[in-house]
């Protein structure tokens, strides 16, 4: 987590169909790499949508997130 919070961009896009998350990015959780963090930035911010296991169906369940505008 330390590498995306300093250098979020590192961090590749998870092209998705849904246009609220375009910028979606992932990164492996380091000594869980089945594990990875599903996060958006914006000009202020880094927001963690999920973390999720390898194994389930993640493009289905990214697809349905909704982005809260807090």
């Amino acid at each position: 987590m330390k590498a995306i919070s300093t250098r979020p961009l590192i961090a590749p896009l998870y092209p998705l169909a849904n246009p609220q998350l375009r910028n979606l990015r992932s990164w492996p959780v380091a000594g869980f790499e089945m594990i990875r963090i599903y996060f958006l930035l914006d000009d202020e911010a880094m927001r963690v949508m999920r973390i999720l296991h390898g194994k389930p169906d993640i493009r289905r369940i990214l697809e349905r997130e909704r982005p809260s505008n807090d």
